[in-house]
This record gives structure tokens, C-alpha cells and sequence, in this order.
């Protein structure tokens, strides 16, 4: 589902990025993966439309978010 996903979906290819969309994201995306939910239609959203510089500040995001859990 998610490589037809990447496939198929438009995907916006501009530089500008929301951070507040990032740590949103981020966090679902956390909240899924800890899940190991990987073929949750909110994951497979995220992963197959945000542009490249959006999916880099969510990772970051996501990240720092791992980082602080371990501490």
C-alpha cells in the first residue's frame, strides 16, 4: 500500500515547510510507529504527500522527539 502510495500521490516539490505541521506529524508518526501500525492511512498520508523539505523538518522533529524520550 505504501509503495503504490509514493507512486501514485502528487507530491508538492517546493522548499517551503510548516513547523508546526512538522511536530505534528512528527508525533504521529511516533505514535505509529511505536504502534508498529506501518500501514495506517495517516502514516502512508504523511510519507506519500509532503514534499521533501516538509518530510526532512518532520523526521527532525520526529528525531529530537526519540531523543527526549530516551533521557
Amino acid at each position: 500500500v505504501l509503495f503504490r502510495s509514493l507512486l501514485s500521490t502528487y507530491r508538492y516539490e517546493g522548499d517551503e515547510i510548516s513547523v508546526p505541521l512538522a511536530k505534528k506529524e512528527a508525533k504521529i508518526l511516533h505514535e505509529k510507529i511505536s504502534d508498529k501500525a506501518y500501514n495506517d492511512e495517516e502514516l502512508i498520508r504523511i510519507l506519500s504527500t509532503r514534499s521533501k523539505a516538509q518530510l526532512n523538518a518532520t523526521f527532525n522533529h520526529y528525531n529530537n522527539e526519540r531523543s527526549e524520550e530516551r533521557r
